[in-house]
């Protein structure tokens, strides 16, 4: 028991994540790959795939050509520390665009109407869901791209 929270200790260490950081950003994919990868990984990270998401990430990778490693790195955002934070935003903006209070979705579960009240809720939650990945899509890729691309000319430089 003691090797296993050894271990694990060991992938949460700085050291490691950066070696894998650095890992990724030398990859020998073009940029562009790298990036693709990242964000369809965050992508899949924020959207509820409940457990799926490494597999449907590896098939994705293998269909359409996309970096796997950096797309594996990408289902990261969604940790345990991070995912309150995801679904709270997800049900946020989904109330917004469906301006369903959530007061009274409260309510109905507690009544009479639980199975309207709770497609309500998923509705809701997934058009949120759907609005945060496409936000966080974009800036994945252009910051992903800029940094593989910035590592790429800085260790070159120093070479």
């Amino acid at each position: 028991m003691a090797s296993l929270w050894r271990r694990a200790g060991q992938y949460l260490s700085p050291a490691y994540i950066k070696g894998q950081l650095v890992q990724a950003l030398s990859l020998g994919d073009p940029p562009e790959k790298i990036a693709l990868g990242m964000t369809v990984g965050v992508v899949i990270g924020i959207f509820p795939t409940f457990y799926v998401g490494l597999i449907l990430t590896a098939l994705g990778a293998r269909l359409f050509k996309y970096n796997m490693v950096a797309a594996v790195a990408g289902t990261a955002v969604a940790t345990p520390l991070t995912s309150p934070f995801i679904i709270a935003a997800s049900a946020a903006l989904g109330s917004v665009i469906t301006g369903l209070d959530w007061t009274v979705v409260a309510e109905q579960i507690k009544g009479e109407q639980f199975w309207t009240a709770a497609w309500a809720a998923i509705l809701t939650y997934l058009a949120g869901n759907l609005i945060l990945c496409a936000l966080s899509s974009v800036p994945t890729y252009l910051i992903t791209k800029r940094a593989v691309v910035e590592f790429r000319r800085r260790r070159g430089a120093l070479a």
